[in-house]
Protein backbone atom coordinates (compact mmCIF):
# COMPACT_ATOMS: atom_id res chain seq x y z
CA UNK A 1 0.00 0.00 0.00
CA UNK A 2 1.27 2.99 -0.95
CA UNK A 3 1.35 5.99 1.06
CA UNK A 4 -0.81 8.94 0.17
CA UNK A 5 0.82 12.58 -1.35
CA UNK A 6 -0.45 15.66 -0.14
CA UNK A 7 -1.46 17.40 -3.23
CA UNK A 8 1.28 19.93 -4.34
CA UNK A 9 -1.31 23.16 -3.69
CA UNK A 10 -1.09 21.78 0.43
CA UNK A 11 2.66 21.54 0.81
CA UNK A 12 4.85 24.02 2.05
CA UNK A 13 7.62 24.96 0.07
CA UNK A 14 10.91 24.29 2.46
CA UNK A 15 12.93 27.81 2.62
CA UNK A 16 16.77 26.80 1.26
CA UNK A 17 18.88 27.20 4.17
CA UNK A 18 20.55 30.81 3.79
CA UNK A 19 23.93 30.34 3.09
CA UNK A 20 26.65 31.94 5.57
CA UNK A 21 29.74 34.10 4.26
CA UNK A 22 32.53 35.99 5.08
CA UNK A 23 33.10 39.50 3.85
CA UNK A 24 35.30 42.14 5.09
CA UNK A 25 33.88 45.01 7.41
CA UNK A 26 35.08 47.82 5.40
CA UNK A 27 32.88 46.88 2.87
CA UNK A 28 30.10 47.08 5.42
CA UNK A 29 27.48 50.46 6.05
CA UNK A 30 25.50 50.98 8.79
CA UNK A 31 22.46 53.58 8.93
CA UNK A 32 19.07 51.61 8.26
CA UNK A 33 19.13 50.69 12.06
CA UNK A 34 16.69 52.48 14.30
CA UNK A 35 19.06 51.73 17.35
CA UNK A 36 20.98 54.47 18.65
CA UNK A 37 22.58 53.60 22.16
CA UNK A 38 24.92 50.85 21.93
CA UNK A 39 26.27 50.71 26.18
CA UNK A 40 30.06 50.28 25.56
CA UNK A 41 29.99 47.71 28.50
CA UNK A 42 27.85 45.68 27.08
CA UNK A 43 29.30 45.71 24.00
CA UNK A 44 32.75 44.74 25.48
CA UNK A 45 31.21 42.08 27.38
CA UNK A 46 29.27 40.54 24.29
CA UNK A 47 33.11 40.45 22.22
CA UNK A 48 34.29 38.55 25.57
CA UNK A 49 31.33 36.04 24.89
CA UNK A 50 32.00 35.69 21.28
CA UNK A 51 35.76 35.33 21.62
CA UNK A 52 35.14 32.63 24.30
CA UNK A 53 32.12 30.54 22.20
CA UNK A 54 31.66 32.36 18.28
CA UNK A 55 29.38 33.97 16.72
CA UNK A 56 26.20 32.16 17.27
CA UNK A 57 23.80 34.01 15.04
CA UNK A 58 25.22 36.13 12.56
CA UNK A 59 24.25 39.14 11.03
CA UNK A 60 21.99 40.24 7.54
CA UNK A 61 23.47 42.45 5.12
CA UNK A 62 21.55 43.02 1.93
CA UNK A 63 23.95 44.45 -1.26
CA UNK A 64 24.13 48.03 -2.10
CA UNK A 65 25.79 49.03 -4.89
CA UNK A 66 29.12 47.55 -4.37
CA UNK A 67 29.14 47.30 -1.02
CA UNK A 68 26.46 46.23 1.83
CA UNK A 69 24.32 48.08 4.42
CA UNK A 70 23.64 45.73 7.60
CA UNK A 71 20.35 44.77 8.24
CA UNK A 72 20.31 43.65 11.74
CA UNK A 73 22.35 42.41 13.75
CA UNK A 74 24.61 45.73 15.06
CA UNK A 75 25.55 44.66 17.99
CA UNK A 76 27.50 41.78 16.87
CA UNK A 77 28.98 43.62 14.38
CA UNK A 78 30.39 46.47 16.83
CA UNK A 79 31.60 43.51 19.08
CA UNK A 80 33.80 41.86 16.25
CA UNK A 81 34.93 45.06 15.95
CA UNK A 82 35.93 45.27 19.25
CA UNK A 83 37.87 41.73 18.59
CA UNK A 84 39.71 43.32 15.49
CA UNK A 85 38.02 41.02 13.25
CA UNK A 86 38.72 41.75 9.43
CA UNK A 87 35.79 39.16 8.31
CA UNK A 88 32.48 39.31 9.01
CA UNK A 89 30.22 36.17 8.79
CA UNK A 90 26.75 37.19 7.58
CA UNK A 91 23.69 35.75 5.55
CA UNK A 92 23.49 37.97 2.38
CA UNK A 93 19.61 38.90 1.29
CA UNK A 94 18.57 40.93 -1.13
CA UNK A 95 15.71 42.85 -0.04
CA UNK A 96 14.06 46.21 -0.89
CA UNK A 97 13.52 49.18 1.40
CA UNK A 98 10.43 48.18 2.93
CA UNK A 99 11.64 44.98 3.37
CA UNK A 100 14.82 45.80 4.88
CA UNK A 101 13.15 47.94 7.41
CA UNK A 102 10.77 45.47 8.31
CA UNK A 103 13.37 42.79 9.13
CA UNK A 104 14.96 45.57 11.27
CA UNK A 105 12.44 46.92 13.34
CA UNK A 106 11.22 42.99 13.87
CA UNK A 107 14.28 42.07 15.24
CA UNK A 108 15.08 45.16 17.30
CA UNK A 109 11.58 44.56 18.90
CA UNK A 110 11.88 40.77 19.73
CA UNK A 111 15.05 42.30 22.00
CA UNK A 112 14.68 41.53 25.67
CA UNK A 113 14.89 45.22 26.70
CA UNK A 114 14.69 47.83 23.88
CA UNK A 115 15.52 51.33 24.16
CA UNK A 116 11.95 53.08 24.15
CA UNK A 117 13.30 56.28 22.57
CA UNK A 118 14.61 53.68 19.88
CA UNK A 119 11.37 51.97 19.13
CA UNK A 120 9.40 55.40 18.83
CA UNK A 121 11.46 56.68 16.63
CA UNK A 122 11.26 53.13 14.58
CA UNK A 123 7.85 53.57 14.57
CA UNK A 124 7.58 56.50 13.50
CA UNK A 125 9.82 56.13 10.66
CA UNK A 126 7.04 53.11 9.69
CA UNK A 127 4.63 55.59 9.42
CA UNK A 128 6.53 58.36 7.95
CA UNK A 129 8.64 56.64 5.41
CA UNK A 130 6.52 53.80 4.98
CA UNK A 131 2.93 54.91 5.21
CA UNK A 132 2.15 51.74 7.66
CA UNK A 133 -1.13 52.40 10.42
CA UNK A 134 -0.49 51.41 14.21
CA UNK A 135 -2.38 48.61 13.18
CA UNK A 136 0.28 47.58 10.20
CA UNK A 137 3.12 48.31 12.98
CA UNK A 138 1.90 45.52 15.35
CA UNK A 139 0.88 43.13 12.55
CA UNK A 140 4.70 43.48 11.47
CA UNK A 141 6.10 43.38 14.61
CA UNK A 142 3.01 41.88 17.70
CA UNK A 143 4.20 45.02 19.93
CA UNK A 144 0.94 46.02 21.35
CA UNK A 145 -1.14 48.45 20.25
CA UNK A 146 -1.17 50.33 22.71
CA UNK A 147 2.37 50.52 23.19
CA UNK A 148 3.09 51.46 20.18
CA UNK A 149 1.22 54.67 20.92
CA UNK A 150 2.83 54.99 23.89
CA UNK A 151 5.92 55.13 22.62
CA UNK A 152 4.75 57.42 20.16
CA UNK A 153 3.97 60.03 22.40
CA UNK A 154 7.46 59.96 24.11
CA UNK A 155 8.43 61.81 20.91
CA UNK A 156 6.60 64.78 22.70
CA UNK A 157 8.83 64.90 25.45
CA UNK A 158 11.40 67.79 24.67
CA UNK A 159 14.58 66.30 23.35
CA UNK A 160 16.92 66.91 27.42
CA UNK A 161 13.95 64.53 29.00
CA UNK A 162 14.22 62.09 25.79
CA UNK A 163 18.16 61.59 26.71
CA UNK A 164 17.22 61.72 30.70
CA UNK A 165 14.84 58.40 30.07
CA UNK A 166 17.93 56.68 27.79
CA UNK A 167 20.23 57.45 30.47
CA UNK A 168 17.62 55.84 32.98
CA UNK A 169 17.26 59.16 34.91
CA UNK A 170 13.90 59.48 34.23
CA UNK A 171 11.46 56.19 34.98
CA UNK A 172 9.59 55.06 31.90
CA UNK A 173 6.10 55.45 33.99
CA UNK A 174 6.87 58.78 35.12
CA UNK A 175 8.09 60.41 31.69
CA UNK A 176 4.84 58.76 30.26
CA UNK A 177 2.90 60.87 32.21
CA UNK A 178 4.43 64.13 30.98
CA UNK A 179 3.73 63.83 27.51
CA UNK A 180 0.68 66.47 27.37
CA UNK A 181 2.30 68.64 29.00
CA UNK A 182 3.66 71.37 26.59
CA UNK A 183 8.06 71.68 26.77
CA UNK A 184 8.00 74.59 29.60
CA UNK A 185 5.61 72.57 32.24
CA UNK A 186 7.61 69.45 31.22
CA UNK A 187 10.40 71.19 32.64
CA UNK A 188 8.37 72.00 35.76
CA UNK A 189 7.67 68.85 35.95
CA UNK A 190 11.11 67.66 36.37
CA UNK A 191 12.27 70.27 38.47
CA UNK A 192 9.85 69.08 40.97
CA UNK A 193 10.75 65.58 40.37
CA UNK A 194 14.49 66.09 40.95
CA UNK A 195 14.71 69.27 43.39
CA UNK A 196 13.13 67.36 46.43
CA UNK A 197 14.95 65.28 48.86
CA UNK A 198 12.88 61.87 48.57
CA UNK A 199 11.47 60.93 44.92
CA UNK A 200 7.85 61.33 44.72
CA UNK A 201 6.07 58.51 43.89
CA UNK A 202 4.14 57.70 40.51
CA UNK A 203 0.61 58.53 42.17
CA UNK A 204 2.55 61.79 43.44
CA UNK A 205 4.16 62.90 40.35
CA UNK A 206 0.63 62.18 38.83
CA UNK A 207 -1.13 64.74 41.10
CA UNK A 208 2.02 67.36 40.09
CA UNK A 209 1.38 66.67 36.10
CA UNK A 210 -2.66 66.60 36.55
CA UNK A 211 -2.15 70.36 38.04
CA UNK A 212 -0.09 71.88 35.79
CA UNK A 213 -2.24 70.04 32.87
CA UNK A 214 -5.38 71.91 34.14
CA UNK A 215 -3.12 74.85 34.10
CA UNK A 216 -2.08 74.45 30.66
CA UNK A 217 -5.71 73.70 29.54
CA UNK A 218 -7.18 76.63 31.66
CA UNK A 219 -4.41 79.10 30.38
CA UNK A 220 -4.91 77.85 26.45
CA UNK A 221 -8.94 78.45 26.90
CA UNK A 222 -9.66 81.37 28.80
CA UNK A 223 -6.09 82.71 30.24
CA UNK A 224 -6.45 81.85 34.06
CA UNK A 225 -3.52 82.11 35.94
CA UNK A 226 -2.46 79.68 38.45
CA UNK A 227 -0.16 79.88 41.47
CA UNK A 228 3.49 78.70 41.30
CA UNK A 229 2.64 75.27 41.18
CA UNK A 230 6.50 74.26 40.76
CA UNK A 231 6.60 76.36 44.67
CA UNK A 232 3.45 74.87 46.06
CA UNK A 233 4.57 71.06 44.71
CA UNK A 234 8.14 71.41 46.17
CA UNK A 235 6.65 72.41 49.40
CA UNK A 236 4.27 69.55 49.52
CA UNK A 237 6.76 66.95 48.64
CA UNK A 238 9.26 68.22 50.65
CA UNK A 239 6.15 68.18 54.18
CA UNK A 240 5.17 64.84 52.74
CA UNK A 241 9.07 63.41 53.26
CA UNK A 242 9.19 65.07 56.38
CA UNK A 243 6.23 62.95 57.97
CA UNK A 244 6.03 59.99 55.75
CA UNK A 245 3.00 60.85 54.44
CA UNK A 246 2.03 60.88 51.09
CA UNK A 247 1.58 63.95 49.78
CA UNK A 248 -1.58 65.22 48.34
CA UNK A 249 -3.49 68.72 47.41
CA UNK A 250 -6.37 68.45 50.27
CA UNK A 251 -6.83 66.54 53.40
CA UNK A 252 -10.19 65.70 54.61
CA UNK A 253 -11.05 67.91 57.96
CA UNK A 254 -10.60 65.17 60.78
CA UNK A 255 -12.30 65.24 64.19
CA UNK A 256 -9.42 65.04 66.76
CA UNK A 257 -12.00 63.70 69.29
CA UNK A 258 -12.15 60.59 67.49
CA UNK A 259 -8.67 57.70 68.41
CA UNK A 260 -6.66 57.41 65.71
CA UNK A 261 -6.70 54.32 63.77
CA UNK A 262 -4.09 51.51 63.71
CA UNK A 263 -1.87 51.76 60.92
CA UNK A 264 -2.86 50.00 57.94
CA UNK A 265 -1.25 46.70 56.86
CA UNK A 266 -0.92 46.21 53.12
CA UNK A 267 -1.27 42.12 53.89
CA UNK A 268 -4.15 41.86 55.11
CA UNK A 269 -8.24 43.03 54.08
CA UNK A 270 -8.39 46.44 54.00
CA UNK A 271 -12.37 46.26 54.95
CA UNK A 272 -11.38 43.86 57.75
CA UNK A 273 -8.99 46.54 59.32
CA UNK A 274 -11.84 49.18 59.00
CA UNK A 275 -14.23 47.02 60.54
CA UNK A 276 -11.67 46.47 63.49
CA UNK A 277 -11.43 50.29 63.74
CA UNK A 278 -14.83 50.42 63.98
CA UNK A 279 -14.98 48.17 67.33
CA UNK A 280 -12.48 50.57 68.51
CA UNK A 281 -14.48 53.62 68.01
CA UNK A 282 -17.67 51.72 69.50
CA UNK A 283 -15.14 50.97 72.70
CA UNK A 284 -14.03 54.34 72.78
CA UNK A 285 -17.93 55.52 73.17
CA UNK A 286 -18.21 56.78 69.08
CA UNK A 287 -20.80 53.82 68.43
CA UNK A 288 -22.23 55.98 65.49
CA UNK A 289 -18.87 56.35 64.22
CA UNK A 290 -18.35 52.35 64.13
CA UNK A 291 -21.55 51.77 62.61
CA UNK A 292 -21.24 54.08 59.73
CA UNK A 293 -18.16 52.61 58.97
CA UNK A 294 -19.39 49.23 58.65
CA UNK A 295 -22.49 50.38 56.77
CA UNK A 296 -19.64 51.62 53.86
CA UNK A 297 -17.64 48.44 54.36
CA UNK A 298 -20.52 46.58 53.51
CA UNK A 299 -21.75 48.71 50.64
CA UNK A 300 -18.15 48.47 49.42
CA UNK A 301 -18.07 44.09 49.76
CA UNK A 302 -21.49 44.28 48.30
CA UNK A 303 -20.95 45.94 45.10
CA UNK A 304 -17.36 44.50 44.56
CA UNK A 305 -14.86 47.36 45.48
CA UNK A 306 -13.61 45.85 48.13
CA UNK A 307 -12.93 41.76 49.76
CA UNK A 308 -12.95 40.58 52.93
CA UNK A 309 -12.14 37.33 55.38
CA UNK A 310 -15.75 37.62 56.22
CA UNK A 311 -15.21 34.55 58.78
CA UNK A 312 -13.44 36.79 61.46
CA UNK A 313 -16.21 39.51 61.10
Amino acid sequence: MTAEVAPASRRKPKRAKEQIVEIPVTLIDTGLNNRTVFDQEELEELARDIAERGLLQVPCVRPVGKRYQLVYGERRFRACLLLGWKLLPVVIRTLDDTQAFTAMLVENNQRKDPDPIDQAQGFQRAIDEHGWSVQQIYEHTRVKTQVINARLALLRLHEDYQKMLRRGQLELNLAELMVNLDHNRQAVAVRVLTSVSKRPTIAEFRRVVGDLFKEQVAEQQQGVLFPDLEQVWREKLEAAAATGKRARKQRLPLNPALPAPPRFKRNWWFANQMHDYAEQLRTAGFTEGGDAIDHVVEMAIDSGILEADESQF
